[in-house]
């Protein structure tokens, strides 16, 4: 309330009437550039450069001041699309909050300064939707947003996790605060986004370029990982060495499974069939080169249903039937020459096989907690050891629990029947979605979302902050883009 009171007195000086600027030459050949997809391919860029050098504070910086121009000046907020799936997946090894306990993402080294730049932003942000009469004021809060009630249902069963069970506060204010944590990542992206956007303007394809960027750019940190971390040694791939700033084997094969659908929805929408094709069989690749199975078998899912549209146009059928014979040509050749080493190369994997890898002793624990708190479970921090710590670094351990590597599991655990019935009607909202809107340009939003909901049934990504902001994002795409039949 401060801080709109202040805002709104503010607004009356000149000097912050913002928008008597957009109109001005230079801000709306500059705003043509922020919503162009040559901005997103700036920003996966930068994301590149800083994943490699360790230039967090630099980059978050360069963030910060972007996004208070389009705060500001922008035409909407539609560029901050790529800021934020990019934010997450900018971390560098070095860097990585699990891994370095000097990490600059802790207070002391400039997580403060951090949260300072966030607040820098937000402010801007209000006071944009404060004084903006076409996205901002009672537009933006009366803007439909269908799935809202669903997603505010499912963030008070987030909320009531643990409750009467004495492990509310076993972790201090921890667990409601991490229950907020997760809710936010479902609704704010989709909420600022379906209000804060000319969604009439906005060309379909864009959410392709934002998908399509974010996945290339985790490709590239994977060349990186290889490299830094010499995970290749002995001609073998050691999986437990891959993993980046900001996540494993799990999480950056889970991130590049998600965009393959978008890289293929370019191809269709732009008619460069080999450009784009080509793009979406190397993430498939890359994907494999994180010897994650849940990633792979949801990349290769991903790929031929994208596919499978693609060729129900028949005025491209025969050019994608075309390339996709010789791609397939190729990489039986590449598999027939290479196949001694690329055997040597994925031991680790083969000999891995259908090894559950403690997810027979994790589920029926989960399962037992439940039974003993089946309202509202125990809590996002579980009482079982049986769990293994993704982080060797305790002040990490104390702010982002174990979790349960199952969707299922890990409501009916932390949340119990009240839990899994919000996320339920949550979900239920999106198929809804989904099939009132089914339409040839929405279905690959669908089908990057549908892999996501396949992975978390043998992973936890759904409860990870990074998957779920994307998800948000993309959900507000899905409802409010503007699409044929």
């Amino acid at each position: 309330m401060v801080c709109s009171a202040l805002l709104m007195r503010m607004s009356q000086y000149s000097f912050f009437r913002a928008d008597r600027l957009r109109d001005h030459g230079t801000v709306a050949r500059i705003n043509c550039f922020l919503e162009s997809p040559w901005f997103i391919l700036l920003i996966c860029a930068m994301t590149a450069l800083s994943s490699t050098l360790g230039l967090e504070l630099v980059l978050y910086t360069a963030f910060i001041l972007l996004s208070i121009y389009i705060a500001l000046f922008g035409n909407d907020f539609l560029p901050i699309a790529i800021i934020v799936v990019c934010s997450y997946i900018s971390p560098s090894i070095t860097n990585n909050p699990g891994q370095n306990p000097d990490s600059v993402f802790y207070p002391q080294n400039g997580g403060i300064y951090l949260i300072v730049l966030l607040v820098l932003f937000l402010i801007c942000a209000v006071y944009r939707l404060i004084r903006d009469q076409e996205i901002g004021g009672k537009a933006f809060l009366k803007h439909p947003r269908r799935l809202l009630p669903g997603m505010v249902i499912l963030g008070v069963g987030y909320i009531l996790a643990g409750a009467f069970s004495g492990r509310y506060f076993a972790n201090g204010v921890m667990n409601p605060v991490f229950a907020l944590l997760q809710f936010i990542s479902v609704f704010l992206v989709y909420w600022l986004l379906s209000g804060a956007v000319r969604w009439d303007r906005v060309r379909p394809e864009y959410i392709g370029w934002v998908g399509m960027g974010a996945g290339l750019t985790v490709c590239f940190q994977l060349i990186v990982v290889f490299i830094s971390n010499n995970v290749i040694r002995d001609s073998k791939i050691l999986t437990g060495l891959i993993f980046s700033g900001w996540g494993n084997t799990n999480n950056i094969g889970c991130m590049i499974a998600m965009m393959i659908p978008f890289a293929l929805f370019l191809a269709r929408r732009t008619g460069k069939i080999i450009l784009f094709n080509t793009l979406a069989v190397l993430m498939v690749c890359f994907v494999c080169f994180t010897c994650s199975r849940t990633s792979m078998v949801a990349a290769f899912l991903a790929y031929g249903a994208s596919m499978a549209v693609v060729l129900g146009d028949p005025g491209q059928r025969k050019a994608f039937l075309k390339f996709n014979g010789m791609i397939l040509l190729i990489l039986l050749i590449l598999l027939i020459v290479f196949h001694k080493p690329l055997n040597l190369m994925f031991t680790e994997l083969r000999d891995r096989g259908l090894n559950p890898r403690r997810r027979e002793l994790v589920y029926p624990e989960g399962i037992r907690i439940f039974l003993e708190n089946p309202i509202f479970g125990e809590g996002f921090y579980p009482s079982s050891d049986k769990i293994q710590e993704w982080s060797t670094v305790e002040k990490i351990k104390t702010v982002l629990p174990a979790r349960w590597h199952n969707t299922v599991i890990q409501l009916l655990a932390s949340c119990g029947l009240v839990g899994l019935l919000c996320y339920s009607v949550h979900r239920l909202q999106t198929i809804c979605l989904f099939w009132k809107k089914r339409n040839t340009d929405i279905i690959f939003i669908g089908f990057s979302l549908f892999s996501l909901l396949v992975m978390s049934l043998l992973d936890c990504h759904f409860f990870n902050i990074g998957p779920t902001l994307f998800y948000s994002m993309a959900l507000a795409f899905a409802e409010h883009l503007k699409t044929e039949n």
